[in-house]
């Protein structure tokens, strides 16, 4: 809508009659000029009473002002005070700012009118919750599980413990973030940009995924506020210099209004797909003493092969520490017989007296691996066994020995080799392939 008022400037011109003829003095003319206090008015969420200043420089006789607006929410107009432009603004109930303007017009007899315009912008509505967040921590997942690179990221007040776990008396966000690859692929981060939120089921590029991403908080008791789900966002990053500026703006299941703000440094861990998992930088000897537990998980002929297929765990109790998955094919089929003593050479055609070396899929940990433990979780320490030797000694009345010889996957074949001994707590028959614990987003919040 577009409303106009206007304000007569009258000027009385003075009459003088004289009988001298002498010559009058040259008048010279100055051309009007029009200009604004300010080229935008800023006004809050309240909206209210508003004005707006300007000046007006030599004026003539005839002259007038009017004004005009741009945006229903303006009303109210008045110029009937020479120098000033007062108006009114509605309350902006939404979560957008909102633009809208003033045009300033000084009309002129014979001439082409002098104008101006300036910006209304009102500010949209107040967060229900403001949080400024200290930690901004999460994983970089490339292709591995979409078309679009796949970022990971918890944004909190108290960070994350570090076994990757949430600390009590804290709030964490969560965003499954979809978009380009990174510029820097040696140390990934969210590329530049807004982010929305997705549609249910979908990962599209540019957006946040609507079925995972979420916000939760943990009392000082450890019990769980939350999750709340989003129902409409955006997500802002910005590169500036070595750190990086987020602004989100979400809309929670439960109709509350966040703003999240953070500014500093952001690390991913790398966990996209790579021709070499290990992380070994070296040769490693793992230590498998003291409280282990170990498991093996019987699965028949599982390949086909006329072989019996186990799987093997070897997990420290405390939950902190070396561990080993082995995918181990033997000669005996029968289950209480349990693993027969022999020499394992890495295979992944599935014939006895073999293990299957390790691999990854769509990030699950395949057949045989060696984890470092952190709080029950897989750390930040990893490798594939891919080749080698794994000896096993049956000692008959339920305990075994286990001494691994064996390679990572890197083109420098770091050598791995550990020694466990202890009892063996056999698990019957499972449908299902024998697969490993998937390392893929282990840290999320569920």
């Amino acid at each position: 809508m577009k409303t106009s008022f206007y304000l007569s400037i009258v000027l009385a011109a003075g009459l003088v009659f004289s009988g001298c003829s002498e010559k009058p003095d040259e008048v010279i003319s100055e051309d009007p000029v029009l200009t604004p206090a300010s080229d935008t008015v800023k006004v809050s969420a309240e909206g209210g009473n508003c004005e707006l200043g300007y000046t007006l420089e030599n004026s003539v006789a005839g002259g007038r002002i009017e004004v005009s607006h741009e945006g229903d929410w303006i009303s109210d107009l008045n110029c009937d005070v020479l120098g000033t432009v007062t108006f009114t603004v509605a309350a902006n109930e939404t979560r957008d700012a909102r633009e809208g303007s003033l045009t300033v017009e000084y009309i002129i007899p014979d001439a082409e009118p002098l104008s101006f315009t300036v910006a209304v912008v009102q500010q949209g509505a107040d967060a229900d919750v403001v949080f400024k967040a200290a930690f901004f921590e999460g994983d970089y997942y490339g292709t591995a599980l979409s078309e679009a690179h796949n970022y990971f990221v918890t944004v909190s007040d108290l960070g994350l413990d570090e076994s990757g776990m949430l600390k009590s008396n804290a709030t964490y966000y969560q965003f499954d973030i979809y978009g380009e690859a990174p510029a820097d692929p040696s140390s990934p981060c969210i590329p530049d940009g807004t982010y929305t939120l997705s549609e249910p089921g979908m990962v599209n590029s540019g957006t946040f995924s609507r079925d995972v991403s979420c916000v939760l908080s943990i009392t000082e008791d450890g019990e769980y506020v939350g999750p709340y789900m989003f129902t409409e966002g955006t997500f802002t990053i910005a590169k500036n210099g070595d750190s990086y500026d987020v602004r989100v703006e979400l809309t929670t299941d439960d109709g509350l209004f966040h703003v999240l703000e953070y500014s500093g440094p952001i690390s991913l861990r790398d966990l996209s797909p790579k021709d070499v998992w290990s992380t070994l930088t070296g040769d490693y000897e793992a230590d498998l003493s003291g409280d282990y537990r170990g498991t093996a998980y019987y699965y028949g002929d599982f390949y086909s092969m006329g072989s019996c297929n186990w799987m093997v765990n070897i997990e420290p109790v405390s939950g902190t520490g070396d561990a080993i998955q082995l995918e181990i094919n033997t000669s005996s089929m029968d289950f209480y017989e349990g693993i027969p003593t022999g020499t394992y050479s890495a295979s992944a055609a599935g014939e006895a007296l073999t293990f299957v070396p390790g691999y990854m899929e769509n990030l699950n940990m395949f057949a045989t691996w060696w984890f470092y433990y952190e709080s029950g979780m897989i750390g930040s320490g990893y490798s594939p066994l891919t080749a080698g030797e794994i000896t096993v000694v049956n000692n008959g009345d339920g305990t075994y020995k286990f001494d691994f010889f064996c390679f990572d996957d890197s083109p420098d074949y770091n050598l791995f080799t550990a020694t466990w001994s202890g009892e063996l707590e056999l698990e019957g028959y499972y449908e299902g392939s024998a697969t490993s614990r998937p390392v893929s987003k282990l840290n999320r919040l569920k």
